[in-house]
């Protein structure tokens, strides 16, 4: 019985497998489901951000925005979050709202001090908008 056994780790497996193959629709479907069944999970967090990846993959914003957004409420120090923030920022500059984008990384660079690669990132991308 799958009850009382975690088989996170087995759908995190078959999600990043169907990313490689860039099967999007179906990794999302896994994403999901790892998320609902073992919300307690190890895997929880680099669930939401390949869930959010996925979406942006697809060009489904919105849905990539939302995860996002949960991210930032549940896990706001993770890396994780910084890099699907990232990804929001990116959306914001493709909808011409640099403003916003703008802010967003100067966001990510204060908050992920730690994380000088994803800072170098934020910082490029900044400029890239701000030029």
């Amino acid at each position: 019985s799958e009850e009382g056994v975690d088989l996170s780790s087995v759908l995190m497996e078959k999600g990043k497998l169907l990313l490689k193959k860039n099967n999007y629709e179906n990794a999302i479907q896994v994403f999901q489901e790892l998320l609902v069944k073992f919300p307690t999970s190890s895997q929880v967090v680099e669930a939401h951000f390949l869930l959010g990846e996925s979406y942006f993959q697809l060009e489904k914003y919105d849905e990539c925005l939302d995860v996002a957004f949960d991210m930032m409420n549940h896990y706001p120090q993770n890396e994780m979050t910084g890099y699907l923030m990232l990804r929001n920022a990116q959306i914001l500059t493709q909808k011409r709202r640099n403003v916003e984008a703008s802010e967003l990384y100067r966001v990510i660079i204060r908050q992920f001090q730690a994380s000088e690669m994803l800072k170098q990132q934020a910082q490029k991308m900044l400029q890239g908008v701000e030029s």
